[in-house]
């Protein structure tokens, strides 16, 4: 007894499972880049401090994806050294000078001085977490899409 058997498209899914990896990972790709541009967004329009400059809101950077998918949303504190005590908040602490006798601010009739004054600390604005819990269901909804562009551009 002989049973043949005859398979149509085996070569044809066999280059679609070869072709699939770079596929997959350029369409997660993108989509990683789309979300970290859209969680940058979100975080310097939506946050609780008194913007003044701006640099603060262009310290918000992304990291594009690199070849593990890997990307990052941070505070580059080049662009503003502020940026982690505003988003991580500061315990009360004593400020003294460091290049003077004392310390020295306006007041609305003139000047004050003091040898120390203690800072009442400043509360965490966590605003680029508060900006990736916001985008989370549009992230999600992007990673589905692209998994889905992967495999119709496979074929599968």
């Amino acid at each position: 007894m002989q049973i043949n058997s005859k398979t149509n498209g085996i070569r044809e899914l066999i280059q679609a499972f070869e072709r699939s990896p770079e596929i997959f990972t350029r369409h997660m790709k993108l989509a990683v880049n789309q979300n970290l541009r859209d969680v940058q967004t979100e975080a310097k329009q939506n946050h609780r401090f008194t913007a003044r400059t701006g640099m603060l809101e262009r310290a918000i950077q992304t990291k594009d994806a690199d070849e593990n998918l890997s990307g990052s949303v941070y505070l580059d504190t080049n662009i503003a050294k502020y940026a982690n005590i505003v988003h991580e908040g500061a315990k009360p602490h004593v400020i003294t000078p460091t290049n003077r006798v004392s310390l020295r601010w306006a007041t609305g009739g003139g000047f004050k001085f003091a040898k120390k004054v203690m800072h009442p600390g400043t509360a965490k604005d966590q605003f680029v977490y508060e900006a990736l819990e916001n985008k989370q269901s549009s992230i999600q909804q992007r990673y589905v899409d692209a998994v889905s562009k992967a495999r119709s551009e496979v074929g599968l």
